[in-house]
């Protein structure tokens, strides 16, 4: 799969992704990619990860956290595990497993 970010700006098969904010981490996949974008001071998403298809579409994007008592929490981090498993990690603490299928979550850990 054909892709490169520039300047916060995902390219996917030649054509830009229409993601609102900035490019922060890829998880390049053999399906296509899981994306977590950076959200900028003053903004709110908290649904800042997304699959995008071998195409440059979004497929999905992730589930809202429903845990911890902030009104902002994005997730601040992806990751695959060993075994291939999607995870994400949100500002409220909780790591959760990413369904690639429909972007679900689960909670999988608590680290904090």
């Amino acid at each position: 799969m054909r892709w490169h970010v520039d300047r916060g700006v995902l390219h996917v098969a030649g054509r830009t992704a229409g993601l609102r904010f900035p490019v922060a981490e890829v998880l390049d996949l053999d399906s296509g990619l899981v994306v977590r974008v950076d959200v900028p001071p003053g903004e709110h998403l908290n649904r800042n990860v997304y699959f995008v298809d071998p195409d440059g579409s979004i497929a999905w994007q992730i589930e809202e956290s429903p845990h911890g008592t902030q009104t902002d929490s994005p997730f601040m981090k992806i990751w695959r595990e060993p075994g291939g498993e999607i995870r994400a990690g949100n500002w409220n603490g909780v790591d959760y497993r990413v369904d690639l299928h429909s972007g679900a979550i689960e909670p999988a850990a608590f680290p904090k």
